[in-house]
């Protein structure tokens, strides 16, 4: 990270009621996979998060990691 870099938390995005069951399908299915993993306590950094419906059953999640990506001190 920067030096300069300052915690940054986006305003999450709200889910449709509809796509409520699949947006908890696909974060469970993720956990179990360990690409997420659950945490227990507040944190500082988050990035705003939204589900696209696939044309298939499902969702696909996308996140906007923008802020969080400037931040970072890249190795040329």
């Amino acid at each position: 990270m920067k030096p300069s870099a300052k915690p940054y938390y986006g305003r999450p995005y709200n889910v449709p009621v509809s796509q409520l069951p699949l947006c908890k399908a696909a974060i469970k299915e993720m956990i179990n996979n360990e690409v997420l993993r659950e945490v227990h306590e507040d944190t500082e950094w988050a990035a705003p998060t939204f589900f696209v419906p696939k044309k298939t059953p499902g969702v696909r999640t996308v996140s906007d990691f923008r802020a969080l990506n400037s931040m970072i001190k890249r190795s040329p």
